[in-house]
């Protein structure tokens, strides 16, 4: 059960991890878009 739940939360902090990770390299991206834009 403990063993189980460990893996549960690993699992999970990964998935938080990578959405974070996605997030940030999307905002860079629309940023350096909007910025070739705008010059």
């Amino acid at each position: 059960m403990n063993a189980y739940k460990l893996q549960f939360l690993k699992g999970f902090i990964a998935g938080f991890l990578f959405a974070i990770l996605f997030i940030v390299v999307f905002v860079i991206v629309a940023l350096y878009y909007n910025l070739d834009k705008i010059l």
